[in-house]
């Protein structure tokens, strides 16, 4: 089966393009005059028109423009000749939304990351189950049918996580300090990671365990001794 997912085509900006494919939906994401003062423009491609309902098959592109489900109508399962074997496997990322949900987790989340929470979610999912090698994200949420606005490349993680602001993770960090401490003991603990990259702020020369002088970023977390919970972390 495949899920299609409509939108309301957008009020303005839109143009189409007609192929032996179909009609093709465009949004204006930049109009200016070009050096010889020509009206011209920058398109991106957002989906595809469903002529019959007169709305957007949104492609990945469509989030990059329109970041929320706003304009969402109800998706509609299109069913194949082909018989279906493929269990989904949606029982880790259930119990990641349910875990985070009962510790209060998801709703900080959306307070400090907006829309992002869901994408942190399966992010967590996904490195519980395949670990944190973010290049086969992707392929891991298709086959896990997730939302299309949650296939993400890895290089479009780097850029969602580059455009987090320290303040919103100092911010998250305090409050889910408050929110998840008890009365048990903090344990805490401290590494080192080797790393000659001239694009990290935090890396620094120092002595690790082995007393060897070496480019590194020094790591320390707080957790609850019973809870586990980790509650903290500086770098």
């Amino acid at each position: 089966m495949k899920v299609i997912q409509y939108a309301k085509l957008p009020e303005h900006r839109k143009t189409f393009k007609k192929t032996p494919s179909g009609k093709y939906v465009y949004y204006k994401t930049r109009m200016y005059r070009n050096q010889n003062g020509t009206n011209t423009c920058d398109e991106i491609c957002i989906g595809k028109l469903d002529e019959e309902k007169n709305l957007l098959i949104i492609n990945k592109n469509y989030h990059k423009v329109f970041p929320t489900n706003e304009y969402y109508v109800n998706n509609v399962v299109e069913k194949t000749d082909k018989v279906d074997k493929y269990i989904v496997p949606f029982g880790v990322q259930n119990a990641v939304n349910k875990l985070s949900e009962d510790l209060g987790l998801t709703s900080l989340l959306k307070k400090h990351f907006g829309n992002n929470h869901t994408l942190f979610l399966s992010l967590v999912t996904y490195m519980i189950s395949k670990g944190n090698v973010m290049s086969g994200y992707e392929k891991w949420a298709k086959k896990h049918y997730l939302p299309l606005r949650l296939h993400k490349t890895s290089q479009e993680i780097s850029q969602i996580f580059a455009k987090i602001e320290e303040t919103k993770i100092l911010a998250f960090l305090d409050d889910w300090l408050d929110k998840a401490i008890e009365e048990e003991y903090i344990a805490y603990d401290v590494t080192s990671i080797s790393s000659y990259s001239t694009n990290i702020r935090q890396v620094k020369y120092g002595y690790n365990r082995d007393s060897e002088l070496l480019a590194q970023v020094n790591l320390a977390i707080f957790y609850g001794q019973d809870s586990k919970l980790p509650l903290y972390y500086t770098w």
